[in-house]
């Protein structure tokens, strides 16, 4: 140990094992040194020890980007995706897109494959598994307990024929095994398959696609085909790879484009091929699902404007067949004249249905208002709570910031607002947005200088500690002393003199402080047997 080391903190000291036992004290309200020795530690261990003990995502992201150890990169990252995959899960919005927007960033497929089949929230699950790409995580969803249909979407994303083939054969579920099989095309690994496959309609339709290309190779052998055919049959399949490809996405405005264009291709392509029913069914799909997702994200007033406009534009229809067939009557039969009851009739039944008409459009137009109304008030209320919270938050960054500034010394105050402040800003995405990003940078900022004036603090109190043993054991020494000396008169003052003298020696650090009370005791415990046989 240099002399320098009597000066420093122990996180900094030049012995690793004691920097190891400084981390392993630290807890997560000394983030801002954990970050720092996740950082700038020499000793990998050191570094894997405060990585262990930051729960700030944002952070361990940052530290894994800037690690040059390999090993630590990852097990930085991890910690990220892990904080982050709990995020996303949740069921507050902002949450879960905070969590999800982060792993993202970061770029951990298994993460997303995660959210993807635990997330609450059908949007987040939706966005994660669209950021998948790569195929061992898409064969890992395959693979996993993700619902069937989550399952056979994964394998439609796969386009790596080794992952597909390593489906066929390690699934037992039979849709997602045959769904990996139809898409190799290479008979290497569809014998492969046929052998190992643990499901048997797998493994038997495997075989079947073997046999079925031997066959088309021996009849292509046997039968020349021209090369404007071979042409057209190559960029349809090419067309069928790319709309199979893009039919499961959820990124309809720039796919409907591709698939548009795709169709226009087909059309020009002409002719007659094995891949018609697999293109078509694919092109389906996909605007089955663009239309079913439309219709989903339409609002109710839309949905009730079409109704009504429909209802309109049939009522307009049996009006005007209504007159037609009356003026086709009118051209073959002269009309009897309208008798005064049935022009009362007529304008009684006209008036019902304006009445009726009318009676609903106000009730439409109240409900609206009436909906309009509520979430006007709801979004007043949020606002208000907002802004109200805002200010409490703003009011805590205050208190915050004059402890730091005042050079408190009052380490249980630091640690009790620390807590706090904590436990406040969970509700920061309550606030709003404009005055979010300036509290939350207020009270990280704030939040730093509290943790390293609590741990200066906590370093100056175990100096102070330390510089009270050298105190106590010299006390010990006259103690031992005393009870070495013959006994004297005066003995009993001077014992009482030493006993008083200790109690203002302060206190000293806890695993000494009673091996030294506990010696001193015993000394003057004899030196007191002394003074007793002096009064006897």
């Amino acid at each position: 140990m240099g002399i320098a080391d009597l000066f420093r903190p122990k996180y900094r000291h030049s012995d690793v094992k004691v920097r190891t036992q400084a981390v392993k004290a630290l807890t997560h309200d000394d983030a801002a040194i954990l970050i720092q020795v996740a950082r700038t530690d020499r000793d990998i261990g050191v570094r894997r020890l405060a990585i262990e003990k930051i729960d700030e995502a944002n952070v361990l992201a940052e530290i894994a980007a800037a690690e040059t150890e390999r090993s630590l990169r990852d097990f930085a990252g991890e910690r990220a995706a892990q904080l982050w995959s709990s995020h996303a899960c949740s069921e507050d919005e902002d949450e879960a897109n905070e969590g999800l927007a982060g792993i993202i960033k970061l770029g951990d497929q298994h993460a997303l494959v995660d959210v993807a089949v635990n997330a609450a929230l059908a949007p987040v699950r939706k966005r994660a598994f669209g950021e998948l790409r790569d195929p061992r995580a898409l064969a890992e969803l395959a693979k996993g307990d993700a619902p069937q249909d989550l399952r056979l979407a994964a394998v439609a994303r796969i386009d790596d024929g080794d992952v597909l083939r390593a489906i066929a054969i390690d699934t037992t579920l039979k849709e997602v095994g045959l769904a990996a099989v139809d898409k190799l095309d290479d008979t290497d690994r569809l014998e492969n398959v046929a052998q190992k496959a643990k499901n048997k309609a797998v493994r038997q339709r495997a075989r079947k696609i073997v046999q079925e290309m031997d066959e088309a190779e021996r009849a292509k052998s046997k039968s020349t085909v021209p090369d404007e055919v071979k042409r057209r049959r190559a960029e349809k399949a090419q067309l069928i790879r790319e709309i199979e490809a893009v039919a499961d996405s959820f990124d309809f405005e720039k796919v409907s484009a591709q698939v548009t264009a795709a169709e226009a291709t087909w059309q020009q392509l002409g002719g007659a091929d094995e891949g018609d029913d697999r293109f078509k069914k694919a092109t389906e799909r996909f605007w089955k699902r663009k239309e079913i997702y439309e219709q989903q994200a339409r609002g109710s007033d839309e949905l009730r404007a079409i109704e009504r406009e429909a209802r309109r534009e049939k009522e307009r229809a049996a009006a005007e067949k209504a007159k037609e067939a009356k003026s086709s009557d009118d051209d073959a039969t002269k009309p009897e004249p309208e008798t005064d009851e049935a022009r009362a009739a007529r304008e009684a039944e006209a008036n019902a249905r304006r009445e009726e008409r009318d009676k609903r459009k106000a009730e439409d137009d109240a409900r609206r208002t009436a909906e309009q109304a509520e979430r006007e008030a709801k979004r007043k209320e949020d606002a208000e709570r907002g802004v109200a919270l805002a200010a409490s938050l703003a009011a805590m960054c205050e208190d915050m910031e004059s402890l730091a500034s005042n050079g408190s010394k009052d380490g249980r105050a630091i640690d009790r607002l620390l807590q706090q402040a904590a436990k406040a800003f969970e509700q920061l995405g309550k606030v709003p947005a404009e005055q979010r990003d300036t509290l939350g940078d207020r009270y990280t900022a704030a939040r730093g200088k509290l943790v390293v004036r609590a741990s200066e603090l906590r370093e100056a109190e175990d100096w102070s500690r330390f510089a009270n043993v050298p105190k106590a054991e010299a006390l010990i020494e006259t103690a031992k002393s005393m009870a070495a000396e013959e006994p004297s008169p005066d003995l009993g003052n001077r014992l009482r003199q030493l006993q008083a003298l200790w109690k203002e020696v302060g206190p000293m650090p806890q695993r000494q402080s009673k091996e030294l009370w506990e010696q001193f005791k015993a000394l003057c415990d004899q030196v007191y047997d002394k003074v007793k046989g002096v009064r006897a």
